[in-house]
């Protein structure tokens, strides 16, 4: 009973951390601010390049972000029709042990990438 608790409470911390990252807006980080008032042809906006090996990086942990979340949604699909289709109890019990690890590995996949993205846009 205490192990099916705290698969619960993993569960919704993990979801939680996964929705928080996915909502949190893109950090921008102005050089200097422009008055609406002012006219617009004195503005002329620096560009700051980041290194190459930060958007190296930021494209392979998009790319992992998103093979995740399709292994994950493929996965857990998987598991699911079989449970559906699934005639015997045991069976049943089998696929359903099956998926609860399988679905906590997907979201944390997933929320550590996002956290590790955010990051990198938070520093880089």
């Amino acid at each position: 009973m205490r192990l099916r608790f705290t698969y619960k409470l993993l569960v919704i911390i993990l979801i939680s951390v996964l929705l928080g990252s996915i909502f949190i807006a893109t950090t921008s980080f102005a050089d200097e601010l422009v008055s609406p008032l002012k006219s617009q042809d004195t503005y002329k906006p620096t560009i700051s390049r980041s290194s190459g090996t930060i958007n190296v990086a930021a494209i392979i942990v998009k790319w992992l972000r998103n093979i995740g979340v399709i292994v994950g949604v493929l996965a857990v699909t998987v598991i699911g029709f079989n449970y559906m289709l699934a005639a015997a109890a045991e069976d049943k019990a089998k696929y359903k042990e099956t998926l609860v690890p399988v679905l906590i590995g997907a979201i944390m996949i997933v929320s550590v990438l996002s956290l590790i993205g955010l990051i990198m846009d938070m520093f880089g």
